[in-house]
């Protein structure tokens, strides 16, 4: 089996995951923690050490936030854009802990008035500007809390908090993290200059790469915009805009791969947004699919042929083409996540398409099956597709009906002469991309029907 032959391949690159993670989150602190347990003065408390063992934590974890987000191809080698984002949201989580132990266990003993406001200044900044977050940022954790979303909602639309003021808000970060190194540098007490240093480096290398992404790489695609060539309507809500690339450049990406799009005309917010790559890697256009769904995707539908837009990636590695040619390919979409399967049906058609595939669709209307024709037109150049759409608000759609659930993957499976049980699946990557709650009940699913979590792929870009 496939999975027996590859086995190597898959335990080191779950090695080097979770090894650099290791590395950067647990090791990583260590050499600045050592430095100062080697200078401090041997006569303060236990507390105070447990203070500041915490506080270096904190620090050096707060720095790699701005690694972690930053559109770092090194980065993501290692660790893919859906579980950055949950390292992202988990790092969150585990600061404003490690900040309660450093600030509770005495800290204010060992401390200068200035030394400790600057500290207490960077501590207020994370702590709001990460609960602003939770709240107006993230989905998340309001899921948990059901019963604040329409109180959030009112003071979002009192503020009007678009998107990219929210943004900007998270933004203040940066300015945290400035803060919080000036505390490390009035740090009181002798011989602690290496571990100054060693602090100092990590906190304004982590910044250098934020900003070196948000300024430097910024510039240059905006001064190499691409231009809008078409703009389809595929159904009152979807919008499939195609790009011209600059001239002399040459785009590669993956199938399923995703990239940053910024309007540069004026008449569209100039925000940067990803969105999936809907077209195959072959096409001379790129072409994105978007749903209105926001303040920004709902104007995308106004922009025009002739629009000047940059962009940036590609990114991401939810594609086909990083698993094995010999493995069959479950593709189960939840509304507008079809996108991405579309540019891996598109590239399948024309490079394998004796591959086993199964798409299965769940959406509201039948009007939300965008490019439903072409669809159907692959399945029939396709030997070994198959295209379950499953619309959950349609009475009289004749398909299957309802939500995408055990019962009905069963079904579709058993018809199609293939078995459930954990032996039949082995054999099989399974891609998932839609809503988050969606995303979330196929993971626990294919977790109960025991697939490997290294067949399982999947994409987002929010939590």
């Amino acid at each position: 089996m496939f999975l027996k032959n590859n086995a190597p391949g898959l335990n080191r690159m779950r090695a080097l995951q979770w090894g650099s993670i290791l590395f950067l989150y647990v090791l990583l602190p260590l050499m600045p923690l050592f430095l100062f347990l080697q200078a401090a003065d041997p006569d303060i408390t236990l507390f105070i050490r447990i203070s500041r063992t915490a506080g270096i934590y904190g620090f050096v974890w707060y720095a790699l936030q701005f690694v972690v987000t930053a559109r770092n191809r090194i980065i993501e080698r290692f660790v893919a854009q859906d579980r950055r984002i949950v390292l992202h949201m988990l790092t969150a989580v585990g600061v404003l802990l490690v900040v309660v132990v450093h600030t509770g266990f005495g800290n204010e003993k060992y401390a200068s008035k200035l030394q400790a406001g600057l500290g207490g200044t960077a501590d207020t900044i994370f702590l709001w500007a990460t609960l602003f977050s939770g709240l107006f940022f993230s989905n998340y954790f309001i899921r948990f809390l059901p019963v604040l979303k329409p109180y959030r909602d009112k003071i979002a639309g009192f503020l009007r908090l678009t998107h990219e003021r929210c943004l900007l808000l998270h933004y203040v970060m940066p300015v945290g993290m400035a803060v919080l190194i000036s505390h490390i540098v009035f740090l009181p007490g002798q011989g602690l200059i290496l571990f100054k240093t060693c602090m100092v480096m990590i906190g304004c290398s982590a910044l250098s790469v934020f900003l070196y992404h948000k300024l430097i790489v910024s510039h240059k695609v905006r001064r190499c915009p691409w231009t809008v060539d078409a703009v389809i309507h595929e159904s009152d809500s979807v919008v499939t805009v195609c790009l011209n690339p600059p001239p002399g450049r040459n785009f590669k990406h993956l199938a399923g791969q995703f990239c940053y799009i910024r309007p540069l005309d004026g008449h569209i917010p100039p925000e940067s947004h990803p969105f999936t790559i809907s077209s195959g890697p072959d096409e001379k256009q790129v072409c994105v699919s978007v749903k209105s769904s926001g303040d920004f995707t709902g104007r995308i539908k106004d922009i025009t042929p002739g629009s000047r837009v940059s962009m940036d990636g590609p990114y991401g590695k939810f594609s086909y083409a990083l698993v094995s040619p010999d493995r069959h390919l479950v593709f189960i979409a939840g509304g507008i996540g079809i996108t991405p399967m579309l540019s891996m049906l598109r590239d399948l058609c024309m490079k394998d398409p004796k591959r086993k595939v199964i798409l299965i669709w769940g959406a509201r209307n039948e009007t939300d099956l965008i490019c439903l024709k072409e669809i159907q037109a692959i399945g029939k150049q396709m030997e070994q597709f198959v295209f379950e759409p499953v619309l959950s608000r349609e009475p009289c759609w004749e398909g299957q009906k309802g939500r995408i659930n055990r019962m009905l993957m069963t079904e579709i499976f058993n018809r199609n002469g293939m078995g459930m049980a954990p032996s039949d699946l082995m054999s099989f990557d399974f891609f998932i991309c839609g809503p988050a709650q969606m995303t979330a009940d196929m993971l626990q699913l294919l977790k109960q029907m025991k697939v490997s979590r290294d067949a399982i792929h999947t994409e987002r870009f929010e939590f």
